[in-house]
């Protein structure tokens, strides 16, 4: 299924700030990946830069419906040689010829305007040509840019509604409507300066209000004002985009209540640009879900079946939406909204709910570990465990892996999925959980477990992750409590032999496993942790989701499955059939090439619908 869009950064390989200026894009559109099960935009973003040999790879405009690109005009691009500029010209014809993209060129240097290729373009000019400084303002320029894109209004400004009341928020409406106008490309709408003279009031506000995003400043007045009311209800009716700005400075003896379910800021020192983000924000995420969730529905047939919010569901509306099936966006609702969306009569439920997998109890291994290729865009491989963590958890299986340590690399990662999803589910369901309840499981190899202090044990408890520690067959009690050296060579074949084991182990007990990422060098062992995973996995015949698109050694095991050539000498004649994972060998190749993290999850969910059933 093609996304509504996607983000492509070109950006030069030898760009000082290529891995932050990408981190933050992904942070912005996608999800922060350090805050994992956080609410995020799910646009993907994709990195593109120029190889060893000067190579730029080719955009596949086939994967979205819309692609905007985002071109980092600095140094590097100015002092190198002709790649870019002939990349840049040819993909200003494709656009021309009717590729469906959009290109944004990024000014990050003082000469960058001398570049003949990019000279007639309008830039994205962050202050001084510093955009880490700068953040703030480039991404509301980020926002509305492509707001206007997936809107199909390139050439039309974005309009705020100001919604106030004269009483006591006139002062701040004017503030902002003059901020906008210094500050931002944005237009807005201004009832004292904006109604036209002899044409009906009540229409031009209506007609506005559908046609703007809605910035609600909520002073003590606000709520009791007919008009405000009226501005309210009009927004909510066409699904306009809202953020309420929260003036009060005395007791509101009631406030009105179609104002909830939007997000909120606090005014801060008369200082609006926080809430001025905050609702391009929220005009992004409410066009990109509305687009998102009708190609779920289309792509389901259930067009004639289903409603589509681009927020979570209130009360009001049952009394807006005419089908009996409403989908929205993640995550789901609690379970005391939830219990009174359900008396209405109507079926509300998220995407990960109409997918329908069932683990029930079932342990899915999870094999990774971080390349040693130093991509600036490594921070995919962590979202994508992330992404498949939330999913195996919200079908109600549970994760293992194999990790050392506590508090850092990915068994901290796992952690944390862990905890967030503890509180969700007490969120969701409104119960206490009882405190022995695990959701991830690490195996430890012995005797890495050893290492771990008692605040390094409580921790885990307390994210709900089960640390056991395995041990290799034939070592005595005493042993047990020893840490051999790797520096010693007996030490070292002892703790190899229990590597082995842990991954034995975690084979015996998984129900399927999913393997990313990898160092290719540098292992402990003969061959890579990954590899060994992979090895031992197959020779069980149970399910392998293999995605080689994040590098490292998954990358190649999956070039070797899909050229059936020896590229690694451990893996002779492996094709998609010795996957046994539910999914045909077209499905299997674009899993094993993707970095599209929805389409991987689509295809794991396709795949383990196939193979895993419910239990009876």
């Amino acid at each position: 299924m093609q996304t509504p869009l996607s983000v492509y950064l070109l950006i030069d390989k030898n760009n000082r700030l290529a891995s932050e200026i990408f981190n933050r894009f992904y942070t912005l559109l996608c999800r922060d990946v350090e805050k994992p099960l956080s609410d995020g935009l799910d646009i993907p973003v994709y990195l593109i830069s120029n190889d060893e040999n000067g190579e730029i790879k080719s955009i596949d405009f086939e994967q979205s419906e819309k692609n905007a690109i985002f071109f980092f005009a600095d140094m590097a691009v100015y002092l190198g040689d002709t790649k870019w500029r002939d990349y840049i010209l040819k993909l200003k014809k494709q656009i021309e010829g009717g590729a469906p993209a959009v290109l944004y060129c990024v000014k990050q240097f003082e000469y960058a305007t001398d570049l003949s290729f990019i000279k007639k373009d309008q830039m994205i000019i962050p202050p001084n040509d510093d955009i880490i400084a700068g953040w703030d303002e480039v991404s509301s320029h980020i926002y509305d840019c492509l707001i206007r894109y997936m809107k199909d209004m390139t050439q039309d400004k974005l309009k705020l509604f100001i919604s106030h009341a004269k009483r006591d928020g006139l002062v701040v409406a004017e503030n902002l409507r003059n901020s906008l106008r210094s500050k931002t490309k944005l237009d807005s709408f201004f009832d004292k300066n904006d109604i036209i003279e002899g044409v009906d009031f009540e229409k031009q506000i209506k007609e506005n209000v559908k046609s703007s995003l809605l910035m609600v400043l909520d002073s003590d007045a606000y709520g009791t004002r007919q008009w405000c009311q009226k501005e309210i209800l009009c927004a909510k009716k066409y699904g306009v985009p809202i953020v309420v700005v929260d003036m009060h400075s005395d007791v509101i003896t009631r406030t009105f209540p179609y104002m909830g379910n939007v997000p909120s800021v606090r005014l801060n020192d008369d200082n609006l640009d926080s809430a001025i983000n905050l609702l391009l924000r929220t005009g992004l995420r409410y066009e990109y879900q509305k687009n998102y969730l009708t190609r779920i529905v289309k792509e389901g047939n259930d067009d004639d079946d289903f409603d589509i919010l681009s927020y979570q569901p209130e009360l009001l509306d049952m009394h807006m939406l005419g089908k009996n099936n409403v989908l929205y966006p993640e995550p789901p609702v609690s379970e005391e909204e939830r219990r009174i969306l359900n008396s209405t009569k109507k079926n509300f439920i998220t995407p990960l709910e109409k997918e329908g997998l069932l683990l029930d109890g079932e342990f899915i291994s999870i094999s990774v570990s971080n390349t040693n290729e130093n991509r600036p865009d490594e921070i995919m491989l962590r979202d994508m465990v992330v992404e498949i963590s939330r999913y195996i958890l919200n079908a109600g299986g549970k994760i293992i892996y194999g990790g050392s340590g506590s508090r850092d690399g990915y068994v901290n990662l796992f952690s944390q999925i862990s905890e967030k999803y503890g509180k969700i589910k007490i969120e969701s369901e409104g119960k206490d959980l009882p405190e022995d309840e695990a959701y991830i499981y690490n195996y430890y190899a012995w005797p890495y477990m050893n290492v771990l202090s008692d605040d390094d044990m409580a921790y885990l408890k307390h994210c709900h992750l089960c640390a056991q520690q395995i041990y290799p067959d034939g070592i005595s009690e005493e042993q047990k409590r020893l840490i051999p050296s790797t520096q010693d060579e007996e030490g070292k074949m002892q703790i190899i032999s229990s590597l082995s084991h842990m991954r034995d182990v975690r084979c015996r007990e998984a129900r399927a496993f999913i393997i990313v990422g990898g160092k290719t060098k540098g292992s402990l062992t003969p061959i890579s942790g990954i590899l060994e995973e992979y090895i031992k996995a197959r020779a069980t015949k149970k399910p392998i989701y293999l995605l080689g698109g994040f590098g490292g050694e998954a990358a190649l095991i999956s070039k070797s499955v899909i050229s059936r050539e020896t590229i690694i000498e451990y893996i002779q004649d492996d094709t998609y059939e010795s996957l046994n994972n539910g999914l045909n060998e077209e499905e299997n190749i674009r899993l094993l090439l993707s970095t599209n993290v929805f389409e991987i999850m689509r295809l794991i969910i396709r795949g383990m619908k196939n193979v895993i059933k419910p239990k009876e």
